[in-house]
């Protein structure tokens, strides 16, 4: 199942922001190098860079939005 990450603040789909995301929001992330978001077993969001650092993503900010595949 894909799914998409929405942020309810800028009315954006954080894959479409991921650097500028990462540079205001995260300090330990490398915004050049972005990977993308996950999501764990509990349903936290994270979002990722390419070289292994990550951050949680406000659950009160950001929706999941899951695309159907057929």
């Amino acid at each position: 199942m894909k799914f998409k990450v929405w942020d309810t603040k800028n009315k954006k789909y954080v894959e479409d922001e991921l650097q500028d995301l990462a540079l205001k929001e995260f300090k330990n992330l490398v915004y050049c190098d972005m990977e993308g978001c996950a999501i764990e077993e509990d349903g936290t969001l994270i979002i990722l860079d390419e070289c292994g650092n990550y951050g949680y993503l406000d659950s009160n900010r950001f929706e999941i939005e899951f695309i159907e595949e057929f």
